[in-house]
């Protein structure tokens, strides 16, 4: 597991978020 992958994943879950509308 690279830090790099971490970091795109948590940048990428906050974004699938906001366009499905769960916020």
């Amino acid at each position: 597991m690279q830090p790099t992958s971490v970091t795109v994943c948590m940048n990428v879950t906050p974004a699938l978020a906001e366009a499905v509308g769960i916020n």
